[in-house]
């Protein structure tokens, strides 16, 4: 059971001694998860602000809880691995590497880094500061030839969207940006893929992929996905004015299970060869992480969490009642808003009988009682009934080390904690500027209680 503690690299920038010793000695944690962006101070105007989810930093950064960033890449890209995809990196604009600084640091103090990076997150090819309108980092929002593509033909877009994982760019830029990650920071203990996931936030999105690659894909796996969207279109054109009846018929139909059994094997070719590449670069010294929704998303989420297992070294399922609410409430959005026909209470029944959370206590049955800005989230118990679904599926394949938010309420924090400890699986904390020092004495206090 290990607590690893995701810190942005800016909190590098002033004093990397003064946050080895804050994991150390005030929540006992000798892990730290990095990632390849680094950000830059800037104003409103010129950038983003960090985090965009939050109103504030709980630890703040150089005196600041409420700051502005643009983004770029920590280390100069070896332009040699890309050739064979016409995408370009996310570049370098200085040569000093903050990032290999701290790593080096860390080693003579102990301390283990991993990366985690959303590889199918393709920047930008010709507008660079794309993302500072959504409040992300500029590679978090793809050009249009790159996104997935919906039932009806039109691109996912949003910071979310990515890129479609069958495009063979993209699965070429795949491969030369992990081993570009890897072969720069061959010091680090495992490297974690995130978003490796078709789109699955709005209802809608669901939907998804028929763009050409991935009909391409369909017929080299022998699935019919022109029939699949021929059955499933009739449900997408009256999203908005489904009875409670063809919503259950939806998420049971034989065509939308086959769509997400298709997209579940497309990310598992894209995970086996990132195996296969972070192993060869790396000699077999690094592990494999795999992040994502958890098994109640299973249909959703392009996971199969009994097969999960057989792919990486450490599974990362999202044990996060955040992100939960917002995908619940953007779903009973677009299904019941301008819906006479369907009630939110008949909606969430039929969705949470298809999570398999139908039975659990204490979930709401309406949209006001659930809402991310007004701290109203899915309960807690939820966490506890996925960790123990992951065990179960995962069935000692994997490690399982969940990706957990600080951001939230200290009661939550302390029950999320709580629920690690017992379930004895550990967890990846975002982030360190999500967590005070209350939230850091919890988690001392949860690692001393493990070793004893």
């Amino acid at each position: 059971m290990k607590f690893e503690m995701s810190v942005p690299n800016m909190y590098f920038l002033k004093n990397t001694q003064e946050v080895f010793d804050l994991l150390k000695y005030k929540a006992n944690i000798a892990n730290i998860g990095a990632n390849t962006i680094m950000e830059e101070f800037t104003d409103k105007e010129h950038g983003s602000r960090f985090p965009s989810m939050v109103d504030k930093l709980n630890r703040p950064i150089d005196g600041k809880d409420v700051i502005y960033v643009r983004s770029h890449s920590t280390f100069k890209p070896n332009l040699e691995l890309y050739k064979n995809t016409n995408i370009t990196p996310p570049p370098a604009l200085h040569d000093h590497d903050i990032l290999k600084d701290a790593i080096t640091k860390g080693q003579q103090e102990g301390i283990k880094f991993t990366i985690m990076d959303a590889t199918l997150a393709i920047p930008p090819q010709t507008k660079h500061d794309k993302g500072v309108a959504f409040g992300y980092p500029y590679w978090a929002v793809v050009d249009d030839e790159f996104k997935c593509v919906r039932i009806d033909g039109k691109y996912i877009s949003g910071v979310e969207s990515k890129s479609c994982p069958n495009n063979p760019n993209v699965r070429e830029y795949i491969k030369a940006r992990i081993r570009d990650i890897v072969e720069h920071y061959p010091e680090i203990d495992a490297f974690y893929f995130d978003h490796l996931e078709f789109p699955t936030y709005t209802f809608e999105d669901n939907f998804n992929c028929f763009c050409e690659h991935c009909m391409k894909e369909a017929e080299r796996k022998g699935v019919e996905l022109k029939e699949i969207k021929e059955k499933l279109y009739p449900y997408y054109e009256k999203i908005e004015h489904l009875t409670e009846q063809e919503l259950s018929e939806l998420l049971s139909h034989e065509a939308f299970i086959e769509l997400s059994h298709f997209k579940w094997e497309c990310i598992k070719d894209i995970a086996i060869e990132t195996r296969e590449t972070i192993k060869d670069a790396s000699n077999n010294k690094i592990k494999f992480g795999i992040t994502g929704f958890t098994p109640a998303f299973s249909l959703f989420g392009s996971r199969n969490y009994e097969e999960i297992g057989d792919l990486c070294d450490i599974v990362l399922p999202k044990f996060y009642p955040e992100h939960w609410t917002v995908v619940m409430s953007l779903w009973i959005k677009k299904l019941c808003s301008n819906n006479s026909l369907i009630t939110e209470k008949q909606a969430l029944r039929v969705i949470y009988q298809h999570l398999g959370w139908d039975g659990q206590e204490n979930l709401p049955d309406d949209a006001s009682e659930i809402n991310a800005d007004d701290k109203k989230l899915l309960p807690m118990s939820l966490v506890d009934f996925e960790a123990k679904r992951t065990i179960k599926l995962v069935n000692g394949k994997a490690e399982i080390r969940p990706t957990i938010h600080g951001w939230g309420s200290l009661e939550n924090w302390q029950k999320k904690i709580e629920i690690i400890t017992k379930n004895k699986i550990g967890a990846y904390i975002w982030g360190l500027f999500h967590i005070n020092d209350e939230q850091m004495e919890i988690i001392r206090q949860a690692t001393l209680a493990n070793k004893g």
